[in-house]
Order: structure tokens, then C-alpha cells, then sequence
């Protein structure tokens, strides 16, 4: 087997049956919102509002900064047009829900990760607007 492992897996994947690859699919394409709906289950207002700084520092590092940073890098790799911006709109997307998750199952304040993720999501409706608008 040796060095065909990697093409004997890929031939195993694609010739699974359909009942089975129809399984995956439909599993795949629900994960997201079920990931969403955790979060929202997770979520606490009032623990959110009460640790504004908490949830304010990540959002606006992660809304702000980090695009900032990656359109201030693009240059350097030759990225100009519409490569810089997407690397910009994509740099300026909210957190993943599954850190949320993650936070959950490594024993950290999943409630805090909830906030922090529905603020950023919250503030992005503005920030990806406004990036959009600066980058064009």
C-alpha cells in the first residue's frame, strides 16, 4: 500500500454508496446552522453586556486590526485589486461558531465565546459595508 494509501483513499471516497454519501452530504450541509443554534443557545445578554470589554477588545482586534493588518501585508505578496479586497472582506468576517463549541468542550467561558461571537457578528452588518466602501 505505501505511497498509494493517499490515492486508495480518495478512490474509497468517491465510490461510497449513495445511501451513505447522501448521509455525509445531508449531515454537511446542516452542520453550520446547528453550530449557530448552540451558540444562540449559549448565549446570555446580560453576561455579554456586563463584560463589554471582554467582548468588545476581540471584536473590534478582529473587525478592525486584523483587516488592517492583512490589506497593510498585501502589497508585500503582490496582492492588488480585487485579491486585496477580498483578503480584506474575508480578514473582517465574525469568528466561527465552532469556536464557541470548542470553548465549550475545552473547559473555557463558552458563555463569554457566545457573546463575543454575537457582537461580532452584530458589528460586522456595519464593518463589512464600510470596508467594502474604503477598499473601492
Amino acid at each position: 500500500m505505501g505511497r498509494n494509501s493517499e490515492a486508495y483513499c480518495a478512490v474509497v471516497i468517491l465510490t461510497l454508496p449513495a445511501p451513505v454519501r447522501l448521509s455525509h452530504e445531508t449531515l454537511g450541509e446542516i452542520a453550520l446552522p446547528l453550530g449557530l443554534l448552540v451558540v444562540g443557545a449559549g448565549l446570555r445578554i446580560h453576561a455579554a453586556v456586563k463584560a463589554r470589554a471582554l467582548t468588545l477588545a476581540p471584536s473590534a482586534l478582529k473587525l478592525v486590526a486584523m483587516p488592517g493588518v492583512m490589506l497593510a501585508l498585501c502589497p508585500a505578496f503582490s496582492l492588488t485589486g480585487s485579491h486585496a479586497v477580498a483578503t480584506g472582506l474575508f480578514a473582517a468576517l465574525p469568528s466561527a461558531g465552532s469556536s464557541y463549541v470548542l470553548a465549550n468542550q475545552m473547559g473555557g467561558d463558552a458563555t463569554l465565546m457566545a457573546g463575543i461571537l454575537t457582537v461580532q457578528t452584530l458589528l460586522s452588518f456595519l464593518v463589512l459595508p464600510l470596508l467594502l466602501q474604503l477598499m473601492l
